[in-house]
């Protein structure tokens, strides 16, 4: 071990003493810059296999085989020495050098590493020496600096890409790559500087507005932060960019995030929706979820790294992000046959888990700190026994004697080995239970479940008719009690924003869900409905609902797209479809009527079978004949998904869990059709469907409409989920 270590500090002292040898030959030359590769003959036969290799060492090179690209190279420097290959050669190092340092450390591959370094940036230096004013070469050796991670290397970094964009500050990423240098040496207003310089100069300039949101969260500047990360997603290109905003935002992704992300096209407008949806108050200036995500990655990044995590947070970093701050830690440094390891504990009630979060950890040799299943993963090596095991038990007592007591008591093996089975049982059921991600931002408040959908229509003047559906459970909320009724106040805000964060509709009210007294609550829903009209635009619309019953202290809050769409065109069309419990003539006004009609909406996707189920939609642009009369055709079908069609769009019910269709021999599809007559050309149509004969899954609902005086078509669909509850 002891020669291990003698051999890698020699190795470091050669890397270093070679850079600084070097050192005084990374200035440009007067010289006319000249590559050999432009002043080959073209009748000499060695000169076309040169050409010829250096074609295949890029090849390999750009396909990740570096071996075979440094054989190439060699090669063609044993032809001809020329700048592109010794470019090559030094770019094949760094490739293998940064191979090895995503994997697990050891003495061995360290000193791999600073040789494939060492290499790399002997290589660039001599294809300096041939071509002296080369930005390319010039750009990869501050590269291969920077990934050296030393402040040494950071000074020859920056000493190279400031020369370069005194040339040319345009150049590929070098102004961000300086503020990278700048930013390691402490220099963060210098870091600051480069970048904003980028952001003027570069037109895509994404990754720039990224690092800026980066620096201010380093700063504590989470308002400056959140303003430059959300206008970095307007712009969102650079893969890089992309793959470092996923990495902290990856660990909370729930299924469904993760499918949305995997098929969205534009990353940059799913991250911003993603965002927009966590913001608990978006009535306010800042989205206050960001900013708390922002304050737990830095948080993370400053104290959950270790050596071996290769400048990332280990898994209790993933778990900070994910939850905040545990109410209380254990915290042993190991011993002998023992890793050092954590517990953290939540006390508070999340989701639908009541017994509160615990979280094991130990750190395994070369890994950091990883999540365990139980705490005999903290141990390794021979000797332990089921007293070690329990020992590691009783230490964490206080910590939750729920949890950690019952193993703790445990008098024998067999019922030490029972108890610890029963733990791990626990954990899983605890990580089935428990939401991705929590927020505790209304600390008063306990929530309110809320169901939410929408529908779309004709509206006046050109604009689209939004109505936003929502149920809560009654048996949530507490009644108070008159003369005659017994009745809960809730106050409701509804706010619809674009994308860009720019308010297209408002409203806030306070109203009594009313009982006569004398009759059972039960458990049943209490259905609201919010109607506004919307001018039609390109852009995406999110509707953010929150319901609060200060009598009950609870607070829902719940976010929903609505589907954009434009009812000004003159040609045949249909409305969205809009599921009901039930449809009856109106008494009077509210906000349920239209058309002359009461129609109580489903909210949700999932629909109960058992339940009554009516279809509303309406028609648009129907021609009349000439006697002034419309007839047209309507065709219902009502068709189970495949389970290859589920394959290509995964759908989840109300906790989350991927809905899978299985073919179960009942009946999977209804088809009815009728003809209709009308004077108008816009009119609306309805119908009670029976579904308790189809088989619980996915289903479409494809409603087409067949003009017979225009000979013209038009079609609506409606995705939904059918359960027997």
């Amino acid at each position: 071990m002891r020669l291990t270590i003698i051999f890698i500090i020699f190795y470091l002292l050669s890397c270093f003493n070679f850079l600084f040898s070097f050192q005084k030959n990374i200035q440009f030359s007067d010289q006319t810059p000249s590559d050999s590769i432009k002043i080959l003959l073209k009748d000499d036969k060695s000169d076309y296999d040169f050409i010829e290799i250096i074609k295949e060492g890029n090849f390999y090179l750009d396909n990740g085989l570096y071996d075979d690209a440094i054989k190439m190279f060699e090669e063609a420097n044993k032809i001809k020495e020329t700048s592109n290959a010794y470019r090559g050669l030094g770019l094949a190092y760094f490739a293998r050098a940064k191979e090895i340092s995503q994997m697990m450390t050891t003495p061995f591959r360290a000193m791999r590493k600073i040789k494939f370094f060492e290499s790399s940036v002997e290589n660039f230096l001599k294809g300096l020496k041939i071509e002296p004013n080369s930005l390319e070469i010039r750009y990869h050796l501050a590269e291969a600096f920077i990934f050296r991670d030393h402040p040494e290397t950071y000074e020859l970094a920056k000493t190279l890409l400031n020369q370069i964009i005194q040339v040319d500050k345009k150049y590929r990423d070098a102004l961000i790559l300086l503020s990278v240098v700048y930013r390691y040496l402490k220099q963060p207003e210098k870091s600051q500087e480069m970048l904003e310089e980028y952001v003027k100069i570069k037109e895509e300039n994404s990754r720039a507005l990224y690092y800026l949101s980066q620096l201010a969260i380093e700063n504590g500047n989470y308002r400056e932060a959140e303003k430059y990360f959300m206008t970095s997603l307007d712009r969102l290109k650079d893969e890089s960019a992309v793959a470092e905003i996923l990495e902290n935002i990856e660990p909370l992704f729930t299924e469904k995030d993760k499918t949305e992300y995997q098929e969205s096209k534009d990353k940059g407008k799913f991250f911003k929706k993603f965002w927009i949806e966590k913001d608990p108050e978006p009535e306010t200036s800042v989205n206050e979820r960001l900013i708390e995500h922002f304050r737990r990655v830095a948080f993370a990044n400053k104290n959950f790294i270790t050596s071996s995590t290769h400048g990332k947070y280990d898994d209790r970093g993933k778990i900070y992000i994910k939850y905040g701050e545990p109410d209380s830690k254990y915290i042993s440094g190991g011993s002998m046959n023992i890793y050092s390891n954590e517990s953290w504990m939540y006390y508070w009630q999340v989701g639908n888990y009541k017994d509160g979060m615990f979280f094991d950890f130990a750190n395994k040799g070369g890994e950091g700190f990883v999540l365990i299943g139980d705490l005999r993963e903290a141990t390794y090596g021979e000797g332990m026994n089921e007293l070690t095991y329990r020992d590691l038990y009783v230490e964490r007592v206080e910590l939750d004697e729920r949890h950690y007591g019952r193993v703790a008591r445990a008098k024998d093996e067999i019922m030490l080995l029972n108890e610890i089975i029963d733990f791990r049982d626990r954990k899983d059921i605890m990580n089935k239970s428990i939401p991705q991600e929590a927020f505790l931002y209304y600390l008063d408040s306990r929530p309110l479940d809320i169901r939410i959908s929408s529908a779309s229509f004709r509206g006046t003047n050109g604009s689209t008719r939004y109505e936003l559906y929502y149920s809560i459970p009654i048996e949530e909320l507490k009644f108070e009690e008159d003369a005659k009724n017994i009745k809960s106040k809730l106050s409701e805000l509804v706010l619809v924003k674009n994308l860009d964060n720019e308010r297209v509709f408002q409203n806030n009210r306070e109203y009594d869900i009313i009982y006569d007294k004398n009759k059972k609550k039960g458990k049943s829903l209490y259905i609201g409905q919010v109607n506004m009209e919307i001018s039609p635009q390109n852009k995406e619309n999110l509707a953010y609902l929150k319901l609060k019953s200060e009598l009950s202290q609870r607070l829902g809050l719940a976010y929903h797209e609505l589907r954009n769409r434009n009812y000004t065109d003159t040609t045949l069309m249909i409305s969205d479809i809009e599921f009901s419990y039930d449809i009856t003539p109106a008494k009077e006004k509210d906000e349920f009527t239209k058309n002359g009609l009461r129609i109580i909406p489903h909210t949700g996707e999932v629909l109960n079978k058992k339940e009554n189920i009516f279809i509303y939609f309406e028609l648009y642009n129907l021609d009349i004949d000439t006697d002034g009369d419309g007839q047209y055709i309507i065709d219902y079908i009502v068709q189970k998904r495949s389970p290859a069609d589920l394959k290509k769009q995964k759908y989840y019910d109300t906790f989350g869990n991927e809905i899978v269709n299985k073919r179960v021999g009942k009946k999977e599809m209804i088809t009815t059709s009728r003809i209709e007559k009308t004077k108008l050309n816009n009119t609306f149509n309805y119908l009670s469907v029976d579904m308790r004969g189809l088989s619980d899954g996915v289903y479409d609902l494809t409603i087409k409409v067949t003009d017979l005086v225009s000979k013209k078509s038009a079609s609506s669909e409606y995705a939904f989920v059918l359960v027997e509850e």
